[in-house]
């Protein structure tokens, strides 16, 4: 069940947003800006804005400038723009004599979800349409080019075969965005004409 304090609508960056473990935002700039709710008195306070979708302003008060200006070793906010910080839920926060809990924001550190060293790790590479064809399988692909289109590679003369080798293969190699067919033809004449396994099962020793 969420808490009270998680139910609320913020338009600005709470600690129930980040929590105790933080996330890396990168700040967008600092402007001067009217916090107070709807149908109240103005009340202009400094807020940073970050890059992230997900991370709405943050309301800065006097100890988050402090400790923002020595992570960003710079008490000019024009030279924060494009740098990284971590904000976290700080639960021992208190106000008016009461623990609250509130945002503070400290250095990045390695191993931060989302920070600038912590890569996603690469996509695994995409399947290619020859990696369906093998020793087992290449001689039942259907030819799609030429005179012999429609007939299985297995059913081709060695003369046809040699003139695809010949006339077709060179040309394909050449291309550089082959299409399926080709690549799974390509792969299938190269295990056709390729040194012979040789089946050793009934090889006495």
């Amino acid at each position: 069940m969420p808490k009270i304090g998680e139910m609320k609508n913020s338009r600005f960056l709470t600690q129930h947003d980040v929590g105790e473990d933080g996330r890396v935002v990168t700040v967008a700039n600092v402007e001067q800006q009217n916090v107070a709710p709807e149908n109240q008195p103005k009340e202009l306070k400094w807020v940073m804005h970050f890059e992230e979708e997900w991370a709405k302003p943050l309301v800065l008060n006097r100890v988050n400038t402090e400790l923002a200006a020595k992570v960003l070793k710079s008490d000019d906010t024009d030279d924060w723009a494009g740098k990284q910080i971590v904000a976290y839920q700080d639960p021992t926060i208190n106000y008016g004599g009461k623990v609250i809990g509130g945002i503070r924001v400290r250095a990045v550190k390695p191993g931060d979800k989302g920070s600038a060293g912590d890569e996603p790790e690469a996509p695994a590479p995409k399947a290619s349409p020859a990696d369906a064809i093998n020793a087992d399988n290449y001689g039942d692909l259907k030819i799609h080019v030429g005179k012999s289109k429609g007939q299985a590679l297995r059913d081709l003369t060695p003369e046809q075969v040699t003139g695809l080798v010949t006339h077709w293969l060179p040309a394909a190699k050449a291309n550089s965005k082959p299409t399926a067919d080709d690549q799974r033809l390509m792969r299938a004449l190269e295990l056709a004409t390729g040194p012979k396994l040789v089946d050793d099962t009934n090889i006495p020793y």
